[in-house]
């Protein structure tokens, strides 16, 4: 009986230990989607800013980055906004974000290209 309850709780901690593999810390997690919202939200608003008269054009890019955000694990921008606020003074994860934008998609000013 000893060993089935010891087998059945070491299959029960493998589990569990498993499914935290992969897991995206918070940092990791805001950082992806910012990287992914400049890379393919923001960046192309800009290089396109005429179409951002146009309210479709407007509904358009707020789905695209809640889309992003829930890929991500975010409910809401307001989640993503207030996990934000922690980063706010980390210069090194600013930089990091801003690499990993880079390295992704280029610079995010269109007159540098």
């Amino acid at each position: 009986m000893s060993k089935k309850i010891f087998t059945l709780a070491l299959s029960l901690m493998l589990v569990v230990s498993l499914s935290a593999c992969g897991a995206k810390t918070d940092k990791e997690r805001f950082r992806d989607a910012t990287v992914e919202i400049a890379c393919d939200v923001i960046k192309p608003s800009l290089e396109n800013l005429e179409a951002m008269a146009d309210p479709a054009k407007l509904q358009e890019i707020e789905e695209k980055t809640l889309e992003i955000l829930k890929k991500h694990g975010f409910e809401n921008q307001e989640e993503y906004e207030q996990l934000g606020e922690q980063f706010e003074t980390d210069a090194e994860f600013k930089k990091e974000v801003e690499d990993a934008a880079t390295a992704k998609c280029g610079s995010l000013d269109p007159s540098a290209e």
